[in-house]
Formats: C-alpha cells, sequence, structure tokens
C-alpha cells in the first residue's frame, strides 16, 4: 500500500497541470475503460482580501468580570465577524479587598459558557487574566498562594476548551494584568512561580506568554544579554513561553519591554533576534502605543524626535518578530495613520499588517500523476505571512463530488512552513475510489484538537481568489474528471481494439509473436478460429487487406 507522505519535489513534476489515464478492464472483453483527469484551477492568483483565520491578525476585545455567583459583562465579542478575540477576564471580585477566596462552581461555568459560544461561533481567543478589573488600578493582587490556586483552578477549562484557546497571557499582576506596577513584580521568583503554575494547567499544545522578556530569561536561567543566541532545546519547556507586548512601538525600548543598553548590540536588536527564533514556535502580539521618548536612553543615531510606531517601521520590523497579533481598538490615532499610507500596490499599510500578521498561505501550483492504480496529487503552496501556525493542525487532501466526499489525511505539520518559504505537498489515494462524475480537489487544513461534533473548527482559509469552500470548510485546487470510454465492438483482426483493421494490427501482432511486451486483443488476433495465434493469422490479415477474398473471424462464443 502506497503511503501518504510529504517531499520536497523537483519542479518539473509540477509540469504535469492535467494528466489523463485509460484504465482498461480486460482487453479480450467487451468492458468499458475509465478516462481520469485532473485539472489544476486555471490560476492561483493572490487575493488582498482579510481572511478570516483562527489565532492571528488583529483581534476584538472581549471582557467578562467573574463573580462568586457567576459572571457580569459581554458575553459574547463585540464584533462576532472577526474570528480572533482577546477575552479579559476580570478578577476584582477575587481580589484583596473583597474576601472571597476560590473560584465558585458558578465562577468557572460562567468561564465555560463564553468559551462554548466561542467554540460554536468558531472563534478563537488569546486569554488574560487580571485582579484589577481591567481597570487600571495598582496592587489588587491576593496573596501568591491564593493566585496559584486560582490559575489551578482554570486548568480544566485550558483542556476542555484548548480548540478556542489560541494562546494564555500569564498576566495576573499589575494594572490590565501587563505585570508591572505590582508589590509582587518585585521579586522575579513570583513571576517564575506563575509561569510554572500556567505551564502545569495550560495542555501541551498550547502556548503561554509573559509581558517582558526579562521575565522569561530569569525563568529559563538565561543570561539576559545572550537573549540573541538563546535557542530552546527541542521539548523543553522553554518552547511555550513566549512574549505578549502591549507597549510595542511606544518608544525605541517599546515602554521598558526591552532594555535600553546591550553590550555589543545596537537596542532593540537583542530582544529582536530572539523574538526571530522564539516566536516561530510561541504567539508574540500584543498593542502599539502613542510615541513616548520619555525615560529612555538615547544613542546619536536614535534622535527623540524620530517615531518608530509608523506603518514603515512596523511592516519591516513584523517580519522580524513574527508578529502575529494586535489590538484593532488601541491605539487609534496610530492605526489610523497606517491607513493613510497607500503602497504601490494599492492597498493601504493597515491592509497589508492586517493580512501579514501571523501566517498567510497561498497556493502557488497544483499537478497530479496518475500510475499503478493512484492518484498523486502534488501542491505547491507558500507562508507570506511575518508568522506561521503555532499551534498542532491535521492537513488533509478532500475529494468530494455533489454527493460525497472523502479525505486523506498529509503527513505534514503545517507549523514548519516558516514566514516567507514555500513547501511542496504529495498526497494519494486509490483510482478506484472515484465513480464516474466530476471529483473537486481541495486541500484543508484544520484543527487538531477538537471537539466532538466540531471537527472542522478553526479550518485554514488561503489567500488565492475563489478557492474557498464554506461546506467543506477547504480551499479548492482544481478538479477531477472521471469518465465511461466504451470501445468499439469487437472485430475479427482488430488486434489493437481501434476500431479498425490496418497495417497496425499486423505490425503489433508480428510483435507479439516475435516475444515483444506488447497487448493485443487475443480474441481479435485469432482470425482463423483455430484458437492459437500465429504466423498463420498474420497470413489471413495480410490477404484480407489485399484485397483477397478471405473471411476474418472470431473464435466461437466471442462474438
Amino acid at each position: 500500500m502506497k503511503r501518504y507522505i510529504i517531499k520536497i519535489l523537483t519542479a518539473y513534476i509540477l509540469v504535469f497541470t492535467t494528466v489523463t489515464l485509460f484504465l482498461a478492464q480486460g482487453a479480450d472483453t467487451h468492458e468499458t475503460r475509465e478516462e481520469i483527469v485532473f485539472h489544476a484551477n486555471e490560476n492561483f492568483q493572490p487575493t488582498t482580501q482579510e481572511l478570516r483565520n483562527p489565532g492571528r491578525g488583529f483581534y476584538m476585545t472581549n471582557f467578562l468580570a467573574l463573580t462568586p455567583e457567576g459572571a457580569v459583562g459581554s458575553m459574547h465579542p463585540n464584533n462576532p465577524s472577526r474570528a480572533f478575540i482577546h477575552l479579559r477576564v476580570g478578577l476584582a471580585a477575587f481580589d484583596r479587598y473583597s474576601g472571597n477566596g476560590d473560584f465558585t462552581e458558578a465562577t468557572l461555568d460562567a468561564l465555560a459558557q463564553l468559551l462554548r459560544f466561542y467554540r460554536e461561533n468558531n472563534n478563537t481567543a488569546v486569554i488574560r487574566f487580571a485582579y484589577c478589573g481591567f481597570n487600571g488600578y495598582n496592587h489588587r493582587e491576593p496573596p501568591l498562594e491564593q493566585i496559584l490556586r486560582h490559575v489551578e483552578q482554570l486548568g480544566y477549562l485550558f483542556h476542555e476548551y484548548q480548540d478556542v484557546v489560541a494562546a494564555v497571557e500569564t498576566g495576573m499582576f499589575g494594572p490590565w494584568g501587563e505585570q508591572h506596577g505590582s508589590e509582587l513584580m518585585y521579586d522575579f521568583a513570583n513571576m517564575d512561580a506563575l509561569i510554572e503554575a500556567f505551564l502545569k494547567v495550560v495542555p501541551g499544545s498550547r502556548t503561554i506568554s509573559v509581558r517582558q522578556p526579562a521575565f522569561f530569561a530569569h525563568w529559563a536561567r538565561v543570561e539576559y544579554d545572550d537573549l540573541h543566541v538563546f535557542v530552546a532545546p527541542p521539548d523543553s519547556p522553554a518552547r511555550r513561553v513566549g512574549l505578549f507586548n502591549d507597549g510595542m512601538l511606544g518608544n525605541w525600548t517599546d515602554m521598558g519591554t526591552f532594555r535600553q543598553r546591550h553590550p555589543n548590540l545596537p537596542i532593540r536588536q537583542n530582544e529582536i533576534r530572539w523574538l526571530n527564533r522564539h516566536a516561530t514556535h510561541t504567539l508574540y502580539g500584543g498593542e502599539v502605543v502613542r510615541f513616548s521618548p520619555f525615560g529612555q536612553w538615547w544613542s546619536d543615531d536614535l534622535p527623540p524626535e524620530r517615531p518608530i510606531n509608523t506603518a514603515e517601521f512596523i511592516m519591516e520590523e513584523m517580519f522580524r518578530v513574527r508578529l502575529s497579533y494586535l489590538n484593532i481598538e488601541w491605539y487609534i490615532p496610530v492605526l489610523n495613520s497606517w491607513r493613510d499610507v497607500t503602497l504601490p500596490s494599492g492597498e493601504t499599510a493597515f491592509n497589508f499588517i492586517s493580512n501579514h500578521m501571523g501566517y498567510r498561505y497561498f497556493i502557488r501550483d497544483a499537478a497530479s500523476l496518475i500510475e499503478h492504480g493512484y492518484v498523486n496529487i502534488f501542491i505547491s503552496i507558500r507562508n507570506a505571512g511575518a508568522g506561521n501556525m503555532v499551534n498542532e493542525k491535521i492537513t488533509e487532501l478532500v475529494i468530494a463530488s455533489e454527493t460525497y466526499n472523502f479525505a486523506v489525511v498529509i503527513d505534514f505539520d503545517i507549523r514548519s512552513l516558516l514566514s516567507q518559504n514555500t513547501i511542496y505537498l504529495e498526497s494519494a489515494f486509490p483510482v478506484h475510489l472515484l465513480s464516474e462524475g466530476e471529483w473537486g480537489v481541495y486541500l484543508r487544513v484544520r484543527e487538531a484538537n477538537y471537539a466532538i461534533g466540531y471537527e472542522l473548527n478553526n479550518s485554514v482559509m488561503f489567500a488565492n481568489e475563489d478557492v474557498w469552500s464554506e461546506d467543506l470548510q477547504a480551499n479548492r485546487v482544481g478538479y477531477i474528471t472521471v469518465a465511461t470510454r466504451y470501445p468499439p465492438p469487437l472485430r475479427a483482426g482488430d488486434v489493437n481494439r481501434d476500431g479498425y483493421v490496418t497495417a497496425a494490427d499486423i505490425a503489433m501482432l508480428r510483435a507479439y509473436l516475435a516475444g515483444f511486451p506488447v497487448e493485443i486483443c487475443k480474441l481479435a488476433a485469432d482470425v482463423n478460429g483455430d484458437g492459437e495465434i500465429t504466423a498463420a493469422d498474420v497470413a489471413l490479415i495480410r490477404a484480407y487487406l489485399a484485397g483477397f477474398p478471405v473471411v476474418l473471424q472470431l473464435p466461437h462464443g466471442s462474438e
């Protein structure tokens, strides 16, 4: 049995945009043949359309305040049409002044209800918790032990709804959960404990993030100045701990997110180079802010009057840091300035940034090779985005007629397709699965950790014109036609079964008698009806073609 594998193919394979196969059901019978043809899409024109894809792009915020009785606040996103949500869970009812301790069953049920709503509406969310209620108050946290207990209580929800959870921002400390302005931040050991607590309860399929690279470096036991060369080992917990940045482009340190000085590198470069490696397996994002040079150190080549929250700056740096998400509601003047920039392509800088955060896949070409009873489909896809897929997905080929479809899983981890790279996929399936008619060929990338009944949730739309199927949640690559080809009536002397008796039949019969590996219709070749195929049959056909009054006959019972 042929295995379904991925290969790096040489370019010449993609020449075969249409391949035809005739399947003979029996050379000596009246049975039919099937003609199978693969037609790739006429073109794979990229689109500048915004795609509703999971775990990337501009997010909408959704606020939910948990209480011992349940929850208050919005129970649905501000804009349900946007797939990606930043869920801000307020815990003011459980802060140090509330007198409340553990979450109640009603508390957790309220959060579960919202996550269930997301699942039913095919939303994904980055989740953050804050004891200030997201109103900016300082020093509202309960003791660390109670915080860690709250994290522990949330664990079953992270597992139950991991198809909804794109990532978890550890939050908890400080106003807005931004991990500053809290007495708990005076000791990095508290951050270490928070990271360990979240790693323990968030499923291994999902990542968590902290507010500063310094928090990661302390927890991972990495010298801060060496972050630019740090690579998290495979299977290390460090591969699951990333960065969220709510001071993005506010100044050259991102409002204190990055350190001001490095012994060998220009400002920002230690952190940017770390993110370039580390954000291939963790989600990186946050929100942009207004430019504020106050309180930072400047070198001669970085004057304070030079803002960096411009469209030109982020369109370059987003690819270096593998930016996956931003807040569409903050900071509006900066976002509007991006809308005011028109690129040579005609689209706005805002649209370009929106489209290129995270992954952005498009199909470049498709081809087929049909042999040995299998249909082999080859697909070239490119990731044009600034980032890549971080959470596990299932990649499969979908073959669909009007009444039936089936899927073939492709042994390929789409997380390995990094920014600005191209990959060639191969998938195969047996010819006998196709009946007569037209079959669409689709590529589907869907959630691996799905809930029963929501198997096609979070499927990925590709950035090609007119390829998306809402019903199949898949991207059309082309189609296959299967047509029945009826052979001509069996005729004595028609050795090659083309419907005629000609010199070509003599040549084929002579080759067969000489031992060459040619296929002939043996019933049509035995023209004298003696049950054997010999030179006498060749002579009789030759005489017939020369006009002599001879009769060519089929063996008895084969008419």
